[in-house]
């Protein structure tokens, strides 16, 4: 589901990041993160949306990968081959997302889960990060570690769920979603 407004709730107002060069597309709802050595010039930060970045050798390492560089969620598009601007970047918020299994496909929970359960990055079946899915620490076989974690649930997710509301925060506001 692309530029859907996942956002329900800003924590701390929208940021503006730089967009370098003609970077990935970007639609409102991604996940982001900060990649600092864009082009392989670490004077070039930009944004880009999670399914851009490096898969990791397994789910939890494509995970952490990911939530060291999380700058937040997507407040505006940014088109394919549209060079050298800025989006605002939710860094601190509450927005719902689609679960996701280890497996890397949508799926609905099997089990009640609480408010403040860990939350991070869904990644694909190759390790690669998802741009607008999470999975739940204790959802099937999938475990998210401290440092994996990008938010927690916000509210309960109840047995059946398909969508998952969670506090998302980005490392980079200085606070532990830990």
């Amino acid at each position: 589901m692309a530029n859907v407004q996942r956002v329900k709730h800003e924590f701390k107002p929208s940021t503006r990041y730089p967009v370098k060069g003609s970077v990935e597309a970007i639609e409102v709802g991604d996940l982001v993160y900060q990649d600092s050595r864009f082009q392989g010039n670490t004077a070039q930060d930009t944004v880009r949306p999670a399914s851009s970045g490096s898969a990791g050798a397994n789910a939890g390492d494509g995970r952490f990968q990911f939530a060291e560089n999380f700058s937040g969620v997507a407040r505006q598009r940014h088109d394919l081959n549209s060079f050298d601007k800025e989006i605002a970047i939710n860094q601190n918020c509450e927005a719902e997302y689609t679960i996701y299994n280890n497996a890397g496909a949508a799926t609905a929970v099997t089990a009640d889960f609480d408010v403040g359960t860990l939350v991070a990055v869904a990644v694909t079946a190759a390790f690669v990060p998802i741009d607008q899915g999470v999975v739940i620490d204790g959802h099937g076989s999938t475990t998210v570690a401290a440092n994996q974690a990008i938010g927690r649930l916000s509210r309960p997710c109840k047995n059946g769920n398909s969508t998952a509301w969670c506090h998302l925060v980005s490392p980079q506001v200085g606070e532990s979603v830990v």
